[in-house]
Formats: structure tokens, C-alpha cells, sequence
């Protein structure tokens, strides 16, 4: 079947209004067929019957959460679906999917309030809060291991990251090219007081420091608001010492423009074959397996973090 054919059958399931509303109300909530059958009114069969048309077409997936099969709208859609969903989601559907999701969520409540929080949420533990196991505490657990010596973080935003590491480095410069975030992360830094941290104005592309000033390098969520990303690696290189360490975090190429655009991204992600061979041409080698992490909410973004170190 043609990519056109394939278009015209998404529209074509998409364009049946019950289909159409399990698409949004499942982009935002994990459902069961009981409680869309209860929310929708319609007999469980039809709606068994098109959420496997559905399905069919990998709009959407199944989990098991405990003894449960939940609904929920795949990580990776099709990119005609992806745009329509997006648009109605903040246009004209908006205030229904609004009301229905209201009732969803007092279903949660309800299915949620029979079982116990372990018991909800095993195999998920993750994507769930619970007091005392959020990431900050495992990382402040964490931290004592980590050794940086001389860190850059690269476009390292308002500074929360930053007076994190400052303690386990031997000193930390930020940079960031926007003035006004540049002067935030100070601002944070010095209500910290961390004498060995500074955070300075400057552009990812044309790093103000001598060659090999660094023994740590960190590209973390930098590359989205780049528009020469081969440039912006190899000047992270360039500023690392031999034996130093260049960790990379960023998004993995998408589809998802909509969901970026606020965010004022230049392109939209890299592909773990892109990355390696950016990272190739920088002279640095890829130390261990990259990792690929998936977002908890829709569109479900994926991320590639990469450790990369000298060659030689």
C-alpha cells in the first residue's frame, strides 16, 4: 500500500468522531475498555471493535498495569496523525476533550482508590510520584561518587543543574548565549555560595576558552537550540583536555514540531546514526553503550545520552 493509501485510511479511521475521541482522551489518560465503555456509553464491543481498527494502524497501544489492560495512544504515531490530533487537541475539540477528560480522571480515582499505590503502579514505579523517591533525592544520594575536576556545562539554562555539580567540581563554568538566563544562573550560583562556580554569556558555536581548558563537558539539551550542531560538538571537543569526558543528552529526531515550537528549538532531534557520526568527526570517542531514555507524557519524546572521551 502506497504512503498516500496509508494517509487516506488514517484520515478515513481518524474521521469517525468516536474514533476520533478515544484518539485525544487516550493521547492524555491510560484507560481500560471498562471505563471508556462507561465513559463513551456504548457497548463494550464497539469499542473493543475500534480500538483494534485503531490498533491495526499503530495509533494505539496496550500495557498491563497490575492485573489491568490499559488503553493508551502510542509512543510514536504516524505523522498525519500526530498533526491532526495536536491541532484539534488545542483547537476546536478542546473544550470536549476538557469534559471528557474530567470524567476519566475521576474513573482513575475511583480504580485507583481499590488497589493499593505498590500494587497500582508495579512495573511503572517511574512514572509515579511517591514521597521520598523523586530523582533529586537519588541523585543528591548519588552526587558524593561523581568527580569533575574542571566542568563546562553548555548552555546550561538558569543554574538549577549547576549548583548541583558546583560541589563535586574542582570548578564550573556555565554559559549560556541568552543575557537574561545568563544572569539568572549567576544570580542562583551566588545565593548558593558557590565560590567556585561562574556563569558567563556566550554562544555554544564559539566558545570563548583556549583549547583543552576542561576535564568534563556537558552538551545536555543543547543541541535542540542548535542550528550547526556539528560546529557546537566539535567546539565542545576542542575545550577537552585528553582523558576528559563530553557527556550528550538530546532529543532523538521527531515529528513533533508542535510540541517544540515554544520552546524556540532549532531543529527537531538527531538520530542515534547522526549523533555517532558527529561525534565521530570530532576526533572523540563513544565510551560504552548510548543510552535512550523515553519521556513519561505524550508526544513521549525520546532522548539519546552518549558519554564520549578522547581517542587517544
Amino acid at each position: 500500500m502506497s504512503t498516500l493509501n496509508d494517509t487516506a485510511e488514517l484520515l478515513r479511521v481518524l474521521g469517525e468522531p468516536t474514533r476520533l475521541r478515544l484518539a485525544l482522551l487516550l493521547g492524555e489518560l491510560r484507560l481500560s475498555v471498562a471505563e471508556l465503555t462507561e465513559l463513551t456509553g456504548l457497548a463494550q464491543s464497539r469499542i473493543s471493535s475500534h480500538l483494534a481498527r485503531m490498533r491495526r494502524l499503530g495509533l494505539i497501544a496496550e500495557e498491563r498495569h497490575g492485573s489491568t489492560s490499559l488503553q493508551g495512544l502510542a509512543e510514536s504515531l504516524p505523522r498525519p496523525a500526530a498533526q491532526v490530533l495536536a491541532t484539534l487537541r488545542e483547537g476546536a475539540a478542546a473544550d470536549e476533550l476538557a469534559h471528557d477528560l474530567e470524567l476519566a480522571r475521576a474513573l482513575v480515582a475511583r480504580r485507583e482508590q481499590r488497589e493499593g499505590w505498590a500494587a497500582r503502579v508495579a512495573g511503572e514505579m517511574e512514572k509515579h510520584y511517591s514521597p521520598g523517591r523523586g530523582w533529586e533525592v537519588l541523585a543528591h544520594a548519588l552526587r558524593p561518587w561523581a568527580r569533575l575536576g574542571d566542568t563546562l556545562d553548555i548552555a546550561a539554562g538558569d543554574g538549577v543543574v549547576a549548583g548541583f555539580l558546583a560541589p563535586q567540581a574542582r570548578s564550573l563554568t556555565c554559559v549560556d548565549l541568552d543575557a537574561t538566563v545568563a544572569a539568572a544562573g549567576q544570580q542562583r550560583l551566588r545565593g548558593r555560595g558557590l565560590d567556585n562556580a561562574r556563569y558567563l554569556r556566550a554562544d555554544m558555536h564559539a566558545l570563548p576558552f583556549a583549547p583543552r581548558a576542561f576535564d568534563t563537558v556537558l552538551l545536555l539539551n543543547a543541541l535542540p537550540y542548535s542550528d550547526d550542531a556539528p560546529r557546537a560538538l566539535a567546539e565542545a571537543a576542542r575545550v577537552l583536555r585528553p582523558g576528559g569526558t563530553l557527556l550528550l543528552g538530546t532529543l532523538d529526531a521527531h515529528s513533533h514540531a508542535a510540541s517544540v515550537a515554544a520552546y524556540d528549538h532549532r531543529n527537531q532531534g538527531f538520530g542515534l546514526d547522526t549523533l555517532r557520526a558527529l561525534v565521530a568527526r570530532t576526533g572523540l570517542a563513544l565510551a560504552g553503550e548510548p543510552a535512550l531514555v523515553t519521556e513519561l507524557r505524550p508526544p513521549y519524546h525520546r532522548v539519546h545520552v552518549l558519554l564520549a572521551r578522547h581517542a587517544d
